[in-house]
């Protein structure tokens, strides 16, 4: 579960390593260890938190 009180980093939604860009409309802001399970894959659970 994300918690706010956690540092965030910019995640590419579609990675960039499989050719995603680096656009607003493919970023996300996960927290450190949700970005690190990620990782370079194409879907992952539903707890990502999206601002846009």
């Amino acid at each position: 579960m994300l918690k706010l009180d956690k540092e965030l980093k910019a995640d590419h939604i579609y990675p960039f390593s499989k050719g995603g860009l680096t656009t607003w409309d493919n970023l996300q802001l996960l927290c450190i260890s949700c970005n690190s399970k990620k990782s370079n894959k194409l879907k992952y659970k539903k707890s990502y938190l999206f601002l846009f």
